[in-house]
């Protein structure tokens, strides 16, 4: 195991230990101060030595355990999005073009008895 591995599995170890969540790679190389470039190679380093294992649950939501002792980062907590009202995308939808009655052409297209300057 390489340093800056025996660093990552200690601070992951101890985030274990103390019961919080895994917070994302950029947080943990913050955490353990190694650069943030080694870290996910330590992580996936770790993994193929069977030290941990992570179980991603979607988007910056894993969870972690430690394999020799079966310790667990926390569930992260579920997110709560707010719902969005139906008309949501009234706001950005161009209005409708209709076709010109007489040639059947938008006037955004070329008829020339309905355009407009653009």
């Amino acid at each position: 195991m390489s340093p800056n591995q025996a660093i990552i599995y200690a601070t992951i170890k101890g985030l274990a230990e103390q019961g919080e969540p895994l917070p994302r790679n950029i947080e943990i190389a913050e955490m353990a101060g190694v650069p943030f470039n080694t870290t996910t190679s330590a992580i996936e380093a770790l993994k193929a030595a069977r030290k941990i294992r992570i179980e991603n649950l979607g988007k910056h939501r894993r969870v972690a355990t430690i394999v020799d002792t079966g310790e667990q980062t926390a569930w992260p907590e579920e997110v709560e999005r707010p719902e969005r009202p139906s008309d949501s995308f009234a706001a950005i939808l161009p209005e409708p073009r209709f076709p010109c009655p007489w040639c059947e052409v938008r006037s955004d297209i070329g008829c020339v008895h309905l355009r407009r300057a653009a």
